[in-house]
């Protein structure tokens, strides 16, 4: 605390005009004069002192007090007899302070113009008044300790142990793992009681003191699915996939018809509901509730079919043995005895025959089969093999190796 700039002058007799400062910084610290004192019955409030010295010696002190929001002295200056016994007692151990709540800490003493320093925090305080004294009570923010903890299922942005100053205002926001969702804020207090606290996401407020040392909880619930039974059959020949029965609803599921020849897929039925098909043989659809017990059903048919007869030859009208005839989904041979052939196809006005043999040109052929086809004629015609003749004038002798090939005619 600021002394006197005349600290232990020796005046003679006289009289004197004396100035304090105000105010003044000392340590970092704003301090306020407050009065003079010279005696306990001769106060001065006046930071210009006009002294009249008739004695001496005579002790005289200026008298400050510290500026800082959380300190204040219990009493006014109060002038005692010296070496009294003096008892000073706290009567407001928490005070509110701008809305801010304030606890009473300890005290600070100073004797004899010497800076106040800690005495301790029994109340009342008891001083031996052996030179001027100024004492300060020392206040703090009242504060609590809140542990904030994330239930399983989630986290908060501030875990541990939080301190809040009472009547101060705290957020404290819970984010929910995947598959689970918040469910509440529950507050355990020191006494054990629980309080269930709102179930936004943020909790906000001011904080109250009895705060002090409870737990607040984050809690979170795991989303549990909900299934239903669906019933997936096959109508015809061909198979689903998958082709369970029992589903998460909310899940997305898509199913896939395959149908086996020469059965074609058709369409997708569900509750009444018909879904045409489409290039995969796929359908896909949400789960619902109200699916639950219903049945889709995959429908599978065999397209009208038609019959093609012929007879496969060479170019000299000689029936071929073992020929392939094959539509891309059925492949017939040739009969060993004549190369006539029958083969069953997908009914429609294009249907494409493919028609190979061992040594002979592959030939396409498209035909109109609407309606059962008979007596169709395909002619393979054998492959053209150039003869070659390098660095000979003359062709010279000509090795040909036949291939002797079973036939018959064609049977008429």
């Amino acid at each position: 605390m600021p002394t006197t700039p005349y600290l232990h002058q020796m005046l003679p007799e006289g009289s004197y005009v004396l100035t304090m400062n105000d105010p003044v910084v000392d340590a970092g610290k704003t301090w306020r004069f407050r009065y003079w004192y010279d005696d306990p019955s001769n106060t001065n409030t006046m930071r210009t002192f006009n002294l009249n010295v008739t004695t001496a010696p005579l002790v005289l002190e200026a008298v400050y007090q510290q500026e800082i929001t959380t300190e204040t002295t219990p009493y006014p200056a109060t002038p005692f007899p010296a070496n009294a016994t003096v008892t000073l007692t706290l009567t407001e151990p928490t005070i509110v302070k701008n809305g801010q709540v304030y606890n009473f800490q300890y005290w600070k003493v100073g004797r004899g113009g010497a800076m106040p320093t800690p005495a301790g925090s029994t109340n009342p305080l008891i001083l031996q008044m052996t030179a001027n004294t100024v004492v300060v009570a020392v206040y703090a923010v009242q504060s609590i300790t809140l542990n904030v903890v994330a239930g399983t299922g989630g986290t908060v942005d501030k875990p541990g142990a939080n301190v809040l100053p009472v009547n101060g205002s705290y957020s404290f926001t819970a984010s929910p793992a995947a598959n689970y969702t918040f469910d509440h804020w529950q507050l355990r207090l020191s006494d054990n009681t629980i309080q269930n606290l709102g179930a936004d996401l943020t909790l906000s407020g001011t904080t109250p003191a009895n705060w002090d040392n409870a737990t607040l909880t984050a809690l979170f619930t795991q989303q549990i699915p909900q299934t239903i039974t669906l019933n997936v059959v096959v109508n015809g020949n061909g198979t689903v996939n998958p082709n369970g029965t029992t589903y998460n609803v909310g899940d997305t599921v898509t199913w896939t018809a395959m149908p086996i020849s020469p059965s074609i897929f058709k369409e997708w039925t569900l509750n009444g509901t018909t879904y045409p098909d489409n290039a995969n043989h796929t359908l896909t659809l949400p789960i619902t509730l109200a699916m639950n017990g219903q049945t889709l059903t995959a429908y599978f048919e065999v397209p009208p079919q038609s019959t093609i007869s012929g007879f496969v030859s060479d170019d000299k009208g000689q029936g071929i043995i073992g020929a392939s005839i094959t539509d891309g989904v059925t492949t017939v041979t040739s009969q060993p005895a004549d190369g006539n052939f029958s083969i069953a196809v997908t009914a429609g006005p294009v249907v494409k025959l493919t028609i190979s043999a061992t040594g002979y040109a592959t030939k396409v052929v498209t035909v109109d089969a609407s309606t059962n086809v008979t007596n169709l004629e395909v002619t393979l015609a054998a492959p053209t093999f150039p003869i070659l003749a390098a660095g000979l004038g003359l062709l010279g002798a000509l090795v040909v190796v036949g291939i002797v090939v079973a036939s018959r005619k064609r049977k008429g």
